[in-house]
């Protein structure tokens, strides 16, 4: 199974993702509309029709953009997602603040950002993911070069852990993005994207390897390209009773079909578990090439319950 081809594990995720969609479905129903004994669609239909009437549609749709203003995060301070879930019941609390610098003189740009995910598990192998952000950009394209502060796009996931296999196991995990961001000012991308990742782990004595491949659609735009690819590699690896080490490197595909360099990044970081519980976290992400931004500082902190 570990040198199965990566077509191999494509075809075996499509073959699998109507059960995912399914238990998925059958438990969100069983746990948040079993006291209405209502069908799904129906539920649904009177929330919506209720928020309509009472004006209240706007007002939701701008709190959920409030709190959830992030594309779905894996834990910081990498990249690279891990195939664990939370377990039925459990939850995880992220915050991270990041720093991120941009070229140099009168064109640099600086950007610090705050961070918030949420992980929920609705079964013992599929968890319920949302993140935001509030952002504080200095960038001369945007504002006249002052320093503003808003929310930045927000995202809803799913990651479904579909296979065990001994030290090896794979998942899957779906993200739609929310366009809150305020794209005049910078903040935001002014549209939808939808993600797929298929996520591979790797256990062994020395740590852990992590692999993700994705694919965006990037939604109709006149000078970008409707899909993307993105793939990056992290290894994980305890180097003190509570303190691991973290390594990740990866790309995604070039946005614009005018050319350009297809960004790249390395990342390294240190993860200490402060207890079982609660982690803390800091990391250093530098761009291989202009598309990246040059340099990111961040710390994290993690609490599950």
């Amino acid at each position: 199974m570990a040198g199965e081809a990566p077509a191999c594990i494509a075809g075996r995720v499509a073959r699998v993702a109507p059960e995912f969609w399914s238990e998925a479905s059958s438990v969100v129903a069983e746990r948040f509309l079993f006291k209405l004994r209502l069908p799904k669609a129906v539920a649904g239909l009177l929330v919506d029709r209720f928020l309509t009437a009472h004006n209240l549609k706007k007002l939701f749709q701008v709190l959920v953009c409030a709190f959830f203003t992030q594309s779905t995060w894996a834990d910081h301070p990498l990249v690279t997602d891990h195939s664990g879930t939370q377990g039925t019941g459990g939850s995880q609390a992220e915050f991270s603040l990041d720093r991120v610098d941009t070229g140099s003189g009168a064109t640099k740009v600086r950007e610090r950002t705050f961070a918030f995910g949420y992980a929920f598990g609705i079964t013992d192998t599929v968890d319920i993911l949302v993140s935001g952000t509030r952002v504080a950009l200095k960038d001369p394209e945007f504002n006249s070069g002052s320093r503003e502060e808003g929310f930045g796009d927000g995202s809803l996931g799913m990651k479904w852990r579909y296979s065990d296999l001994g030290p090896l196991s794979l998942g899957i995990k779906l993200s739609a993005s929310i366009a809150a961001g305020n794209e005049q000012r910078g903040f935001g991308l002014g549209r939808s994207t939808q993600t797929l990742t298929h996520i591979l782990q790797w256990k062994v004595e020395s740590g852990k390897l992590l692999t993700n491949v994705g694919i965006t659609n990037n939604g109709s735009t006149q000078d970008e390209r409707r899909s993307l690819w993105n793939a990056s590699v992290a290894w994980l690896a305890p180097i003190a009773e509570r303190l691991t080490l973290a390594v990740d490197i990866g790309a995604a595909q070039q946005p614009s079909t005018n050319g350009g360099a297809n960004p790249a990044f390395a990342l390294v970081g240190l993860i200490f578990a402060a207890t079982d519980k609660v982690d803390i976290d800091i990391g250093y992400k530098h761009g291989l090439n202009r598309e990246e931004p040059d340099h990111q500082l961040g710390v994290g902190f993690a609490v599950r319950w």
